[in-house]
């Protein structure tokens, strides 16, 4: 299971690590469309005063016992009060982990970071990374400033499969 905060990479690596181990790769937010049939942005404009990280729980729990998947989870998915149980505890979690300047201009030419980047200001967004920044810290590793996460996954995948 990956996880990591906006533009972070954690779905290129998820990416990669679903192609090396020949399984499936999940992506909470894609999943959380499919099984609405609509884009997450209308999703959530249609669940006016709820946090969308509700709708994604329902999901992530469902995922998190799936041993035959590599799963991508949203970045907020940290917040819920079952991070450390339902996952640190059952999963090997991997936090992709960048300076927030990094990830503030990765963000800028991320397509899927555009929703975030209409409600959030340089300064909000970083207050975000910081509240949320010692609960990725529990994951059981880091990705610590991937360069190219993709190959960093291939150091993940030669210490824990060969």
């Amino acid at each position: 299971m990956l996880t990591g905060f906006y533009g972070c990479g954690a779905l290129d690596v998820g990416r990669e690590l679903s192609r090396r181990m020949r399984r499936p790769l999940i992506d909470s937010d894609s999943e959380l469309e499919r099984r609405n049939k609509r884009d997450l942005l209308a999703l959530l404009n249609l669940l006016p005063g709820q946090d969308p990280e509700l709708h994604e729980l329902r999901i992530a729990s469902e995922l998190a016992f799936r041993r035959d998947s590599v799963i991508v989870l949203g970045p907020l998915a940290v917040k819920l009060d079952v991070w450390p149980t339902l996952y640190i505890e059952n999963t090997l979690t991997v936090f992709v982990d960048q300076p927030f300047d990094v990830l503030w201009r990765r963000m800028q030419d991320e397509p899927g970071c555009r929703d975030f980047l209409e409600n959030h200001s340089e300064a909000s967004a970083r207050a975000l990374w910081s509240e949320l920044y010692p609960r990725y810290g529990q994951s059981c590793l880091r990705l610590t400033n991937p360069p190219n996460p993709p190959r960093q996954a291939r150091v993940i995948l030669h210490s824990f499969y060969t």
